[in-house]
């Protein structure tokens, strides 16, 4: 399964309601590992290249350090599946 940046970018665009701050987020299957997507964005500063998503490989950890953040391209993402979860 393929999902695209417009498909993440409408999970998240209905998370940001009155589900924000309830412990909802969104988590992905990504390179045989569980991430959660942070943020979509079509544009960055950092390049010209548009269609950005932002993933936290280690989302479960309390102190979430920099190096755990990651941007990339989501024209060459391919996540397997993509689901909303409730954490506690």
């Amino acid at each position: 399964m393929i999902v695209t940046l417009r498909g993440v970018a409408i999970q998240l665009r209905r998370l940001t309601g009155p589900c924000k701050g309830t412990g909802m987020m969104i988590v992905a299957k990504f390179k045989d590992k569980i991430v959660q997507i942070v943020r979509v964005a079509e544009r960055v500063q950092f390049s010209e290249d548009k269609g950005w998503i932002f993933i936290c490989y280690d989302f479960d950890k309390i102190n979430r350090r920099r190096e755990q953040f990651k941007w990339v391209r989501a024209s060459e993402t391919r996540f397997e599946w993509v689901r909303e979860f409730t954490g506690e």
